[in-house]
């Protein structure tokens, strides 16, 4: 009660302040315990220890699957869908299938690092049509084939090198649509900053990924955005969620 009563009473731009340094801290902290553990190991216990949110012992790939953005990403994946006569989608970091349930196409692969996310959702949700597979998209195994490739909000957790793994994989596909969190450009410090994998992003550090910078230097045209709340004391839902096509992905 008193935490809450302070919080009210303290000027915003101190909230904010606030909030970054707490972020900064606890990412430090994840960071260490993650530098010497594989993407498998790392993101499995973010599922088991519930990190995103959710019941311990559910899947949940946290608040970003749901809401106005995750409603405005499934829109207009569809209308891209649709307009590019798509028949094949490959669905990097499928994640509790939240968003990949509501795509429409005839063919869909998701893909997972985490084994237990990939158990769930081929028990639950494999159809003729529809599969899933447990692979490290940034290890050294092909990526499934499929004419659209998706990865939404997911290399944000990554490391540069990890990123970098991924985005040599993209000339077997059509089209590539990447989307990521990008803080506001108030709290915007720099591009790319290398982070642990890990539940967290760059956010914390006023950073994020842009694919058109050092040191992946791709060629994207913006698709979509979801605009952030500039009101509000909290970096993340301050930040923009932008949608980008990789230009010449074959």
């Amino acid at each position: 009660m008193i935490k809450e009563a302070v919080k009210k009473v303290l000027p915003n731009g101190m909230k904010h302040n606030i909030h970054k340094l707490s972020a900064k801290i606890a990412q430090s902290r994840e960071a260490s315990r993650n530098r010497d553990k594989s993407a498998r190991e790392v993101f499995s216990e973010i599922y088991a220890k519930a990190k995103w949110g959710g019941a311990v012992g559910g899947i949940n790939s946290g608040s970003g699957s749901y809401g106005p953005a995750a409603e405005l990403y499934i829109h207009n994946i569809n209308r891209f869908i649709q307009s590019h006569a798509v028949k094949s989608v490959l669905d990097i970091g499928c994640g509790d299938f939240s968003i990949g349930s509501r795509l429409i196409c005839d063919d869909y692969t998701g893909i997972d690092v985490a084994q237990s996310v990939v158990d769930r959702n081929n028990a639950e949700y494999s159809s003729d049509g529809r599969r899933f597979a447990c692979l490290d998209a940034a290890g050294p195994a092909d990526l499934p084939r499929a004419q659209l490739c998706l990865i939404r909000q997911v290399l944000q957790h990554l490391s540069n090198q990890q990123v970098t793994a991924i985005l040599r994989k993209f000339s077997p596909f059509e089209f590539v649509i990447l989307t990521e969190h990008q803080p506001a450009a108030c709290d915007f410090r720099s591009h790319n900053r290398d982070i642990v994998h890990g539940s967290n992003t760059r956010l914390a550090y006023g950073s994020g990924l842009y694919f058109d910078k050092p040191p992946f230097n791709l060629k994207t045209d913006l698709l979509f955005e979801h605009a952030g709340d500039l009101t509000s004391h909290n970096m993340y839902d301050r930040g923009l969620i932008r949608s980008f096509l990789v230009q010449n992905s074959q």
